[in-house]
């Protein structure tokens, strides 16, 4: 009965904030990868990517700059990672020599 008549609940509480989640994005990506087996034991992996992702808003309690036009606000998003590279290998070394199964 109060909440309808327009009376605080809480009179610690005076602003509510809403945010809502109407941002839009997208990521285009290109993968690349070689592989090379050296011996039975000793292979190595090169690893490239190459991205671009866009949105309205990264984050979840933004308050947008443009509220009436979120076209406006568009741009890279913060987690936003153009290039990467990556190498590495795998040893497997013979611990015992000799034992069978």
């Amino acid at each position: 009965m109060a909440a309808a008549q327009g009376v605080a609940l809480n009179p610690l509480i005076t602003n509510v904030d809403v945010y809502g989640n109407e941002a839009s994005s997208n990521n285009n990506m290109m993968l690349a990868s070689l592989k090379h087996q050296f011996s039975r034991r000793f292979s190595t992996e090169v690893q490239f990517a190459w991205a671009k992702s866009m949105d309205d808003g990264s984050g979840p309690y933004e308050s947008d700059p443009y509220p009436y036009n979120p076209e406006y606000a568009r741009g890279r998003s913060d987690f936003n990672v153009g290039k990467s590279f990556k190498i590495f290998g795998m040893w497997q070394p013979v611990l015992f020599h000799g034992i069978q199964n």
